[in-house]
């Protein structure tokens, strides 16, 4: 918004404080379009008037005329007028229509705790904060819970109610069309303060609200008195300078009668055709405007007296937190200090173990080493020692077996000898016996033939009978001996040689020794 200010010509921007939303002023007028038009109606009236005066300083009638102001500033306080009224009748239709475009705010408070948590809700139209409503309720229940106690507050009975909503699945459409703020008390705990908001309809419309009573009359006394005094010195400046407003008929540029005529003509007829009750009116209407100028000017006095409070305490709240921030860095400091002063010792006593534990490694590995050393030269030994004992132990053997191979020889050569010996003496027998029995029978031969010719009886032969001819008969006689068989004996016979009968397999024997 922009002011027009008539000494200096120029527009001074007045900036809003930026801790805190946008804030509507509140005035006499029906609408912020109404006060706009209103504005920039005085805005052209105060222009027209400072001109009209600069005019008359420099001498510029050539450019300006009185007849031409004041039709000027009537028409301009007249449209004024006519576009006030009809962006007011042109508000309440549209109001009555439809949904306002532009955001809507709105207040929000806990019941059950109401000092704990303030919210400042602010939506993209009123119509989504109707929608955004609906779905509360239908999500969360209705009243007496959660309510609407008017347009612009919202109470809620549970904690951080617009958390939960912002966190709805369901509320995902409307999460890029609304957002929150939490508030805390002055500059509290969230860090901000209750703001004002602009008041607003269901519709999202700009409501304006009437000055109060007693106001209205010291603005109404302040425009009556200032009325008389403006209207008095118009009359006395346009009696006095009405001359020099226009140009002379006597100057450099009018070079014959005829055209001096002209210009006095011109200027009887603008004297005669000038209005003061129109130029009245059109100065109340400037000083009205000029009015409503100051009390906006005042309003946003009182506004930024208010955000500068704020926005001191703020900065006020900022140094604290800023101090004690110091504060806390300085214990950060120190508490870095300690924990670098533990780190090192830690360092220190890490250091100092892995020295000892590479120290006692090394220990290990030389003992280690010594003992595997020692335990080579240990197993060397032993082996040596072993393979000494081993070797003893195979001489030893091999002396044992020499010797028990040259005892087994012996004993086999003495047992051969034996053997040869009793070979020998087998054969030597053998013979002895072989002369003896070949003796014996001749002499058996010999004493049987005698016996025989003793006897003078020969021999019966007996077919039966296997006895030789020298086996005696049962009757007592000897008869010869018959064939041998298998060395057994004839029942019935008594042989002459039975007592030798065991002889001849050993005979047999001994021949077939000899013979092999």
């Amino acid at each position: 918004m922009h002011l027009w200010s008539p000494r200096r010509n120029k527009s001074n921007a007045v900036k809003r404080s930026m801790s805190s939303p946008t804030t509507a002023l509140v005035m006499g007028t029906p609408s912020q379009q109404q006060q706009q038009q209103q504005q920039s109606s005085s805005l052209v009236s105060t222009k027209n008037e400072e001109d009209i005066v600069q005019g008359r300083e420099g001498g510029e009638g050539d450019q300006w005329s009185l007849n031409e102001v004041a039709r000027d500033g009537v028409s301009a306080a007249r449209d004024a007028l006519l576009g006030n009224g009809s962006s007011s009748f042109a508000g309440k239709e549209k109001k009555e229509e439809a949904w306002a475009p532009g955001l809507f705010y709105a207040y929000a408070r806990r019941t059950n705790l109401p000092n704990s948590s303030r919210y400042i809700l602010t939506f993209s139209s009123a119509k989504t904060c109707q929608e955004w409503w609906n779905m509360i309720q239908s999500e969360f229940g209705g009243p007496p819970s959660n309510t609407r106690e008017s347009a612009q507050l919202f109470s809620f009975n549970g904690d951080d109610m617009p958390g939960r909503a912002w966190k709805n699945a369901r509320f995902e459409r409307l999460k890029t069309k609304w957002f929150y703020t939490q508030l805390g008390d002055a500059v509290g705990t969230a860090g901000r303060g209750m703001e004002v908001l602009p008041l607003q309809d269901e519709k999202g419309w700009t409501i304006g609200v009437a000055p109060s009573p007693s106001e209205r009359v010291t603005a109404e006394e302040s425009h009556v008195r200032q009325r008389a005094s403006t209207a008095e010195s118009a009359r006395r400046w346009s009696k006095r300078d009405s001359g020099i407003l226009l140009m002379s008929p006597f100057s450099e540029h009018f070079k014959n009668t005829e055209e001096a005529n002209k210009a006095q003509q011109i200027q009887e007829d603008n004297v005669k055709s000038f209005d003061f009750d129109r130029m009245e009116k059109s100065l109340e209407k400037v000083e009205k405007m000029m009015e409503q100028n100051a009390q906006q000017m005042r309003s946003l006095e009182h506004i930024q007296a208010a955000n500068l409070e704020r926005l001191t305490a703020a900065l006020l709240h900022n140094v604290e937190m800023v101090q004690e921030l110091a504060r806390g860095q300085e214990g950060l400091v120190h508490a870095c200090e300690e924990l670098r002063t533990v780190v090192d010792q830690r360092e220190e006593t890490d250091r100092a173990r892995r020295l000892a534990a590479a120290e006692a490694e090394r220990e290990r590995r030389i003992l280690e080493d010594k003992t595997n050393r020692e335990r080579q030269m240990t197993a060397e030994k032993a082996e040596r020692e072993r393979r000494v004992v081993t070797e003893k132990a195979e001489k030893e053997r091999r002396r044992i077996l020499e010797k028990d191979e040259k005892e087994r020889r012996l004993m086999e050569t003495e047992r051969r000898i034996m053997a040869e010996k009793a070979e020998e003496e087998r054969k030597s027998m053998a013979v002895k016996l072989d002369k003896l029995e070949r003796h014996w029978q001749s002499r058996c031969e010999q004493e049987e033939r005698d016996k025989r010719l003793r006897s003078g009886l020969a021999r019966s032969h007996s077919i039966m009978s296997t006895a030789t001819d020298a086996t005696l008969s049962p009757c007592g006689h000897v008869v010869s001996r018959g064939p041998r068989k298998l060395g057994r004996q004839v029942v019935g016979y008594i042989y002459a040689d039975d007592e030798h009968q065991d002889d001849g397999p050993i005979q047999r024997n001994r021949r077939k020794a000899e013979r092999g």
